[in-house]
C-alpha cells in the first residue's frame, strides 16, 4: 500500500483526493448543498464540475480574491419563508416584516422586489439604517451605483461603523464605480484608520497608482502586507493571496 502511494498512480490518486476534499470544503464553506450531493455522488467527476463551473469563474471575476464580504448573501431562504413573509406584509404590514421580506428576496437574488421591499421600510421609518443597507445592496446589484452611493451615504450618516465597517468600504466602491476617485480615495484612507481590510487597501493603492503616486501606492500596499502577517491564523490564512498580488504589484510599480 505504502509503495503504492510512493508511485505515480498512487500520487495521482492523493492529488485527486486532495483535489476533491478541496471542492467538497469549498462547497460546505459556502453551503452551496447541492453541489455537495454532487460530490458524492459523482466523486472527481463532480469535483471538477464544480470547479469549472463555481469555483474558476469566482475567482476570474474577482481577480482571485475572495468575495467581498460586505456583498455576500447568505443562505438561500426556501419558498416557504418567502411565501409566509409575502403574507405577514399583506395582512399587517409592519416595517419589520417589509424589512424581513426584503432579506428573503435579496438572499434569493431577487433584487428588484427586494428593494421593492426595502423602499416601504423606508417610507415608514426614513432613519432604518437596515433597509437603506439593503436597499443599498438591491440597487449595487442592480448596477444603479448613483442610488447605492446615496442609501451608503444616509446609512453612514446615521451609523458610521455599521456592518464593522463593510458599509464604509462598500461606499468606497461605489465611489469609485461613480468616478468620483477623489471621494474614493479619501474614504479609502479614512477607512484604512479604522480597519484592516486588505480589500480596502488594495483599491486605495490602485487608485494612487492611476493618480500618478506611485510612492503612496508602494507604501499602501507594504502597508497592507505587513497587517496581513500579523492576523490571527484564521484570518491570514483568508487573505495571504493578497500579499502575492501585492508583490506583482510592488514589482511592476517599481518599474514605473
Amino acid at each position: 500500500m505504502t509503495a503504492l502511494a510512493l508511485g505515480p498512480t498512487g500520487t495521482v490518486f492523493l492529488l485527486a483526493v486532495g483535489f476533491w476534499v478541496w471542492m467538497l470544503c469549498d462547497c460546505v464553506k459556502h453551503e452551496r448543498y447541492p453541489w455537495v450531493f454532487l460530490l458524492v455522488m459523482l466523486n472527481i467527476i463532480g469535483a471538477v464540475l464544480y470547479f469549472s463551473v463555481q469555483w474558476l469563474p469566482e475567482r476570474f471575476k474577482s481577480g482571485g480574491a475572495e468575495p467581498k464580504t460586505y456583498w455576500v448573501r447568505g443562505r438561500q431562504p426556501s419558498p416557504d419563508q418567502i411565501r409566509q413573509a409575502e403574507t405577514d406584509v399583506r395582512n399587517i404590514g409592519k416595517a419589520s416584516q417589509f424589512l424581513t421580506l426584503g432579506n428573503l428576496l435579496f438572499e434569493n437574488r431577487q433584487n428588484e422586489k427586494a428593494y421593492e421591499a426595502y423602499q416601504q421600510v423606508l417610507e415608514k421609518e426614513p432613519k432604518n439604517v437596515r433597509a437603506l443597507w439593503g436597499a443599498a445592496r438591491c440597487t449595487y446589484e442592480l448596477k444603479n451605483y448613483l442610488a447605492a452611493k446615496g442609501y451608503l451615504a444616509k446609512l453612514l450618516a446615521l451609523e458610521p461603523e455599521f456592518a464593522y465597517g463593510n458599509a464604509s468600504l462598500a461606499y468606497a466602491e461605489v465611489l469609485h464605480h461613480t468616478a468620483d476617485n477623489a471621494a474614493a480615495t479619501a474614504q479609502l484612507q479614512a477607512h484604512v484608520k479604522n480597519w484592516s481590510d486588505p480589500e480596502a487597501y488594495w483599491l486605495l493603492a490602485d487608485l494612487q497608482a492611476k493618480q500618478g503616486d506611485n510612492v503612496a501606492a508602494r507604501a499602501t500596499l507594504e502597508t497592507m502586507v505587513l497587517k496581513i502577517k500579523g492576523f490571527a491564523p484564521f484570518r491570514y490564512r483568508k487573505t495571504k493571496h493578497f500579499i502575492s498580488r501585492s508583490e506583482r504589484r510592488l514589482k511592476d510599480l517599481s518599474k514605473a
